[in-house]
């Protein structure tokens, strides 16, 4: 039974891999470009483009560091 349990572990984590790193690109992309969620001219992609979300980013994550949840 753990021999079957080991290979369908190892199954799953060859499956899942390419479904992890396209995640992961597209999360550094939204942190390098967070602008391009929005239309081009709106205000949100106005503040996007000023730092506006990095900033708000920031701002929860210290928000969560301060509070009782752990980050």
């Amino acid at each position: 039974i753990i021999e079957k349990l080991q290979d369908i572990i190892t199954a799953l984590e060859e499956r899942l891999k390419p479904l992890v790193q396209a995640e992961l690109s597209v999360l550094v992309d939204v942190l390098h470009w967070p602008e391009l969620l929005f239309l081009e001219g709106s205000e949100a992609y106005q503040r996007c483009e000023s730092g506006g979300f990095l900033s708000k980013l920031i701002q929860r994550a210290k928000a969560l560091m301060e509070s009782e949840e752990k980050l």
